[in-house]
């Protein structure tokens, strides 16, 4: 059987969006299969916040204290609806428990082989799209990382699903920028790196007047809802630990509160740091695996369409200037 028929198969052909079921399958037999432990915060920033918004019982971090509210809800009122689903079908003390949220996330998974897919075949054409499907379904670390209940792994999804909507044609740039709001929402790290995608990939000079108005109008709609969900959410885990929180942490501004902890105070840095060289010496010939040695053939794709290449290098040089680095920081950037 050709690759290109493997494609079709497992995605449908390339121009249809609606019947996504085989692609859900793939990851989600991925996502049971991946049994071991990476990182904490697949735990204390997803599935524990989210058991204990529904279920009021469970284990608070320090990043949600009042005070500090270092994280939004946004990530884990996905898990959240399907713990309500399970309360609701009294199907609690079942397996469902643990295989529902590993469900859930071989789903966001499969979006996010989708649209990187889906971005390769508008920017370098059907054959290329092919071996990328094919990178993509090969990749160890796709299989290890993305099927966990991590926010860079859905930070991956609406990533990839922007540049998709920005560089199709034709464009759909307001569905780009509101992927784009749903990235920043959920990791504001992500606002540096779509700045450089707009710096290296304008609109066109005729539509940027338009363009300006919608991403202030989205920004601001998305940054008042964040504020409106993230002070319910705050207020649920308050009442149900006990906590008497000070009136000025209520409406809490995440993004900021985030950025001055990690940027201004360095708390990041208390997880561990690593010299500016560590993407490029350690972490993605670790990632990249055997795909290394096809490095110039992607180089060379990138003459083609360069904004690819400068989105990649701007992302993995800002990086490196921060103290605390991780492999999983260069989920967003797995679609380059």
């Amino acid at each position: 059987m050709s690759l290109e028929r493997v494609q079709i198969k497992i995605y449908g052909k390339p121009t249809c969006y609606s019947d996504s079921g085989p692609t859900r399958r793939v990851r989600v037999w991925n996502a049971v299969n991946v049994t071991t432990f990476f990182s904490p915060d697949e735990v204390w920033q997803a599935l524990e916040i989210a058991y204990l918004l529904v279920f009021k019982n469970g284990h608070m971090t320090w990043e949600w204290l009042p005070g500090l509210q270092l994280r939004g809800f946004a990530h884990p009122m996905y898990f959240a609806a399907g713990y309500s689903a399970l309360g609701y079908f009294d199907v609690v003390n079942t397996p469902l428990l643990v295989a529902l949220p590993k469900i859930q996330q071989g789903i966001v998974a499969a979006f996010a082989d989708f649209f990187t897919w889906r971005l390769a075949h508008v920017l370098f054409g059907p054959k290329i799209a092919q071996w990328t499907l094919f990178a993509l379904l090969l990749s160890w670390f796709n299989f290890f990382v993305l099927p966990r209940a991590l926010s860079n792994s859905m930070e991956a999804v609406f990533f990839a699903a922007s540049l998709h909507f920005w560089h199709r044609k034709p464009a759909k740039f307001l569905t780009s920028i509101v992927f784009m709001g749903l990235t920043i929402q959920l990791r504001p790290t992500s606002a540096p790196i779509f700045a450089m995608h707009m710096a290296f990939s304008p609109p066109p000079r005729h539509r940027a007047r338009s363009l300006l108005v919608q991403l202030v109008l989205v920004g601001t709609l998305f940054l008042a809802g964040s504020i409106l969900v993230d002070n319910w959410g705050y207020q649920v885990l308050y009442a149900t630990k006990h906590l008497a929180a000070p009136p000025w942490s209520r409406y809490p501004f995440i993004a900021w509160n985030f950025v001055k902890s990690n940027v201004q105070h360095g708390i990041a840095s208390y997880y561990g740091e690593h010299p500016w060289h560590w993407y490029l010496t350690n972490a993605l010939p670790t990632l990249l695996g055997p795909y290394l040695l096809l490095v110039p053939l992607v180089a060379r794709a990138w003459i083609s369409h360069p904004v690819v290449g400068r989105v990649t290098v701007g992302t993995v040089l800002m990086y490196s200037f921060l103290p605390h680095k991780e492999f999983r920081f260069l989920a967003c950037i797995r679609c380059s």
